[in-house]
């Protein structure tokens, strides 16, 4: 039996609209932070013409797919579950499917942070065996290098972290304290006399800089376009050279009615740097805007290092002769307790997450510390020998370095 033309059009035409994909589904809504082992859920939903049915998978961007949901009708939640066996930035995506099997694009992906379980490494995974005595440690954003400075000869190392091998060794290059740029392309060093700009692809000097004084701490605020190296002048008062990054010419210079102004942090939007003041037991916080004292806050005895966490809202100092480490809100930069810590707290860097703070302490053991930063509660680390440490971009190991010329690299119990 023949059909009229336009039956038959209007059968393909509703057929059509059976068989046609489905739209792209929305973004995946659901948690943007993620602990390993723990299950989270996501919902995925999309308008259909009419109302049809459709399916629903999820890609979790490790490597797995879900199943397909059974079919609900267009602009039904439907809800998916997953849990990831390993930290790192996952990419959440959903896709659509209609009953004629018809799929559609892949939606936009919910970039997913998995962090370890909560806790910081403390399980002793490498050691590595760098001489002299370790009192610099920088890490490459993207966790690819570790660098080390030697203040007993002034070495420069790099350590590649896949597998924790030495993979080059410049001999009295001149390297106390490290600071790297952003990109990771830049290394600039200090060891009391002057400053030096490296590249590290091949870790060349590309210039230097002499200081007429003690200059041992440094930090470059972010988006400044500079590095700020803070140096003794007993008889004139202690100072920060300001300059500029790409070549290591003056700015200008910050006089801080202080002689000893030593280890410094900048904040994370780049307006503030603090400057542990030793002589004075203070924190100063300078504009990077003009270049003036914002305020002094009253530390602990002989603050020696600042840090200030990856949000921006806690500052710390380690108080050298105070045996503490003193917190301190940046918002209104009031003192929020001292927390005391053990002998000579020398080194203080948090941990990407924000919950810890690591400290190095120089004592004749050379111990390390952690805080509780919630609670300023203090305890003591696995780690020996350490009077610097630095951690991964993600969190997951620890390297610190000390007397005995070796660094420890630290990480999670079966994690790593």
């Amino acid at each position: 039996m023949t059909r009229p033309p336009a039956v038959l059009a209007v059968a393909l035409a509703l057929t059509g609209c059976h068989t046609a994909a489905p739209p792209a589904p929305a973004l995946p809504s659901g948690p943007v932070w993620a602990t390993v082992g723990d299950t989270c859920e996501y919902s995925t939903w999309t308008q259909t013409a009419g109302g049809r049915a459709v399916g629903y998978r999820f890609d979790w961007g490790d490597g797995d797919t879900s199943d397909w949901s059974e079919f609900v009708p267009g602009g039904t939640q439907v809800l998916g579950e997953h849990v990831w066996d390993s930290r790192g930035f996952w990419p959440v995506r959903s896709q659509a499917q209609g009953l004629y099997g018809a799929r559609s694009e892949w939606s936009a992906a919910l970039d997913v942070n998995v962090r370890p379980k909560p806790g910081y490494p403390d399980t002793p995974v490498a050691t590595i065996d760098v001489g002299g005595r370790p009192s610099g440690i920088a890490v490459s954003p993207d966790g690819e290098r570790v660098y080390v400075a030697n203040c007993e000869d002034g070495d420069l190392l790099a350590i590649r972290t896949s597998d924790d091998s030495v993979i080059a060794r410049v001999p009295d290059i001149g390297a106390w304290n490290l600071a790297l740029s952003a990109s990771g392309e830049s290394l600039y060093m200090v060891d009391g006399a002057s400053v030096r700009l490296v590249t590290t692809s091949d870790l060349t000097i590309r210039c230097t800089v002499d200081i007429d004084q003690d200059a041992w701490y440094l930090v470059l605020p972010p988006r400044s376009g500079q590095v700020w190296v803070s140096y003794w002048e007993w008889m004139r008062g202690g100072r920060i050279a300001v300059l500029q990054a790409s070549d290591l010419t003056e700015v200008t210079k910050v006089h801080l009615d202080a002689t000893a102004p030593r280890g410094m942090a900048a904040s994370p939007d780049g307006r503030f740097v603090y400057v542990a003041l030793s002589d004075v037991n203070a924190m100063a916080v300078v504009s990077t805007v003009d270049y003036k004292t914002v305020c002094r806050i009253p530390v602990g005895a002989v603050p020696v290092d600042a840090a200030i966490s990856p949000d921006g809202r806690l500052a710390f100092t380690a108080d050298l002769e105070g045996y503490s480490v003193t917190a301190i809100r940046t918002s209104d930069n009031a003192v929020l307790g001292s927390v005391p810590v053990g002998y000579e707290p020398l080194d203080v860097e948090f941990d990407p997450s924000g919950r810890y703070l690591y400290i190095a302490c120089e004592d004749e053991y050379d111990h390390g510390m952690v805080v509780d930063v919630d609670r300023l509660v203090a305890r003591q680390a696995a780690w020996k020998d350490a009077r610097c440490v630095a951690c991964l971009p993600d969190g997951s190991r620890l390297y610190a370095g000390g007397l005995g010329g070796k660094v420890t690299v630290f990480g999670f119990p079966n994690q790593d």
